[in-house]
């Protein structure tokens, strides 16, 4: 582990997206080469890393993910939303805590188990794997397979070539629709796909 991370530090250039197509199932695998995703989402800061640790170079570029700010299916009268964790004082404050002090004692997430030790039982605060969704996803896909065959097969987003039209296929047939791993992505191209249509319908009225 130790000449692990030595080799990750010293002799591995940070890449922000490491995994990329194993993540992605839905997706054109024609869009997915690493250098196209660099040169276009990653800031320029982040290209030149000089001595800055991986971790905290991963940290910071989680921290220019945007968050999830538009609710595909909000109205135009919706409050809005509202991060206070994501405040720049905080973020600024998360940049400054050094990546050893995070992962204190070889945990991660080290300051916030000590900062709830008092008030967390303590199987959850040494708890290594967080839950997953993924149950509630096949079963959201089951019930609504008819759905979103319809919806996605021939969506915005599979004739703009972003999706591959037989891996959704796959995804939404046979007879457990929803149990293939690329299913949680769905979730996310679906709510893509919504708001790419009332993008679109809003462009066609404002034009009119």
């Amino acid at each position: 582990m130790l000449c692990e991370g030595f080799a990750e530090r010293w002799l591995r250039q940070w890449e922000p997206f490491p995994d990329l197509g194993q993540h992605l199932h839905l997706v054109n695998r024609d869009l997915l080469e690493p250098s196209r995703w660099t040169e276009r989402f990653v800031h320029p800061w982040l290209r030149a890393t000089g001595r800055v640790p991986h971790g905290k170079l991963w940290q910071t570029f989680l921290l220019t993910v945007p968050q999830v700010f538009y609710d595909p299916f909000a109205r135009a009268d919706d409050p809005e939303r509202v991060h206070p964790l994501m405040s720049q004082p905080l973020m600024e404050l998360c940049l400054q805590i050094p990546t050893y002090t995070l992962i204190a004692g070889g945990w991660n997430r080290a300051l916030a188990r000590l900062a709830f030790a008092q008030d967390v039982p303590r199987p959850i605060i040494c708890r290594r794997t967080k839950g997953q969704g993924a149950d509630h996803s096949r079963m959201i896909i089951q019930a609504n397979v008819r759905f979103l065959r319809e919806f996605m097969l021939d969506g915005l987003l599979v004739r703009a070539g972003l999706l591959d039209r037989t891996a959704l296929e796959r995804v939404l047939s046979g007879s457990s629709p929803g149990s293939d791993p690329a299913s949680g992505e769905l979730e996310d191209h679906l709510g893509t796909e919504i708001w790419a249509r009332r993008w679109t319908a809003k462009r066609a009225q404002a034009a009119a």
